[in-house]
C-alpha cells in the first residue's frame, strides 16, 4: 500500500451485522465506539438504547428492528451526524 499507508487510519472500519448473540441486552456493544454499521435485527433484545449512543460519532448504520426495546430513544441518537439509516 506504499509508504503514506500508515496515515490512513480510516482504512479498517469496523462492523457488526446481524449478530445473533443470544443475549437479551446490548452492553457488549458499549465500548466500540468506532462502529460504522451496527445491524442487530430480529436478535430478541429486550433492552434501552444506550444512552451513550451519541459517542458513535462515526455510525453510518444502525438497525435494531425486529427486538423488543423498551424506553425511549436517547436525545444523543440525534447529533449523530454521519448516520444515514435508522
Amino acid at each position: 500500500m506504499g509508504e503514506n499507508s500508515t496515515n490512513c487510519p480510516a482504512i479498517f472500519a469496523p462492523r457488526i451485522s446481524e449478530l445473533s448473540n443470544g443475549s437479551s441486552s446490548l452492553a457488549f456493544i458499549r465500548d466500540m465506539k468506532n462502529l460504522t454499521t451496527l445491524v442487530l435485527r430480529n436478535n430478541n433484545i429486550s433492552d434501552i438504547i444506550p444512552s451513550n449512543i451519541g459517542e458513535y460519532q462515526i455510525l453510518q448504520q444502525l438497525d435494531l428492528s425486529f427486538n423488543s426495546l423498551s424506553g425511549q430513544l436517547p436525545k444523543s441518537l440525534f447529533n449523530l451526524s454521519t448516520l444515514a439509516y435508522l
